[in-house]
């Protein structure tokens, strides 16, 4: 809600905004880029997590059947 231009919240006041019709209108529509992103990079950073996770102490699973299948990448 920091990233929101005051600008804009005044012109809604002297227009008559409640709090409620201000963020609806100005705020929510304002952070959603800010929102999107760390929805973005918080879902990557957490796939990551599962399949190393799964490398160490799963049973099944992506990174289970990594581990068991000895995936050596060639050296090159």
């Amino acid at each position: 809600m920091r990233t929101v231009d005051g600008d804009l919240i005044k012109g809604a006041r002297s227009f008559g905004a409640k709090d409620q019709q201000i963020f609806l209108t100005v705020a929510f529509p304002a952070t959603v880029p800010v929102i999107l992103t760390g929805l973005r990079l918080g879902l990557g950073h957490a796939l990551i997590g599962i399949v190393v996770g799964e490398l160490y102490a799963a049973t099944a699973g992506i990174g289970f059947m990594m581990a068991v299948a000895g995936i050596d990448l060639p050296n090159g």
